[in-house]
């Protein structure tokens, strides 16, 4: 009786095992798998695809996230490209831009809008040097140069930087 449910136990899950084999090699070979399966994985996380940067944080979104203390929120607002900075505007003649490009550091892990190194370095530029200087950043947790790439691609023609600044993390 036991040896009879064994194999049927074991007949099951080989059973379960080709089925399952089956339907991934069908998965696999559809042409759209791949980018379905991006759409997926994006929904659920805090990055978008992008074309040219690979990936952006989620566009348009404000509210309080949890970084790493438990209880402990932080206000993060991203723009209309997902970037934790101002709306992107043509560059007025007077202005000079600052852009400012890195990983976590440069979006503000743990910070507030107002505590980021963009808005902060704005401020210093503003008070010590001239009210006409602006800071764009273009931070997002794990970027590295081959974003910054996409990043100059994408946006640079359009907002015309001045000056522009990249952490290089190791």
């Amino acid at each position: 009786m036991l040896r009879n449910l064994l194999i049927i136990g074991l007949n099951t899950l080989i059973i379960l095992i080709i089925f399952e084999c089956g339907f991934k090699i069908y998965d696999l070979s559809q042409p759209d798998y791949f980018d379905n399966k991006k759409k997926i994985i994006a929904s659920y996380s805090n990055f978008a695809n992008h074309p040219f940067v690979n990936f952006t944080s989620k566009k348009n979104t404000a509210g309080k996230q949890i970084h790493y203390e438990p209880g402990v929120y932080f206000q993060t607002t991203t723009n209309s490209d997902g970037f934790r900075t101002k709306r992107f505007l043509p560059k007025l003649d007077e202005t000079f831009r600052v852009i400012i490009m890195g990983s976590s550091m440069i979006w503000g892990m743990n910070t507030n809008d107002n505590e980021t190194i963009g808005v902060q370095l704005e401020k210093s530029y503003q008070k010590n040097i001239s009210e006409k200087i602006e800071v764009l950043s273009f931070g997002v947790a794990g970027y590295s140069p081959i974003n910054y790439v996409g990043i100059a691609r994408t946006y640079f023609d359009y907002l015309k930087p001045d000056l522009i600044i990249a952490l290089i993390n190791q």
